[in-house]
């Protein structure tokens, strides 16, 4: 794979390269979220170093149980923002999205835009990402960003 410059549009607020995320210590926003509101996995599979609790690799059936109680949460709790990276992939800047709302034309593959595939915002998800912003007290007055994104899959961050 090599390097592309995509073309890409979202509705979501822009943060300069200098801002710090609440998140910027999680290798993952999600991971940050889950701590966040709460989420206790059903037991630990993992000591704090990431190797197997204990030493011991668990079964199938308890990472199975592990990664499904995680994921219905996950689904019950979505995160209210998506971040998608606005420069390239050696100096990320980001906007913070409403989920849902980021399209990508990549490299090459044009994308049409219209107000049925691109423009239509899932009210949940504009609530959510209003409500999270007002409870961080961010700026939570988003607009509509073309951008490029100079790297690979379409700048997401």
């Amino acid at each position: 794979m090599g390097t592309s410059s995509d073309g890409c549009i979202c509705l979501g607020v822009m943060y300069d390269e200098d801002h710090e995320f609440l998140w910027d210590n999680y290798e993952q926003p999600v991971d940050w979220w889950r701590e966040h509101e709460g989420y206790k996995p059903p037991f630990e599979l993992y000591d704090s170093d990431g190797a197997w609790l204990n030493g011991i690799e668990p079964s199938t059936e308890q990472c199975r149980e592990y990664y499904d109680h995680r994921d219905q949460w996950d689904k019950d709790n979505p995160i209210p923002f998506d971040m998608h990276n606005y420069h390239s992939d050696d100096c990320t800047m980001f906007i913070m999205a409403v989920p849902g709302t980021n399209k990508v034309a990549l490299h090459g593959y044009p994308s049409e835009l219209n107000s049925s595939n691109t423009f239509n915002v899932d009210i949940g998800n504009l609530e959510r990402f209003f409500n999270f912003c007002t409870a961080l007290n961010l700026p939570r007055e988003p607009k509509w960003y073309l951008y490029s994104y100079w790297g690979g899959m379409g700048g997401m961050g």
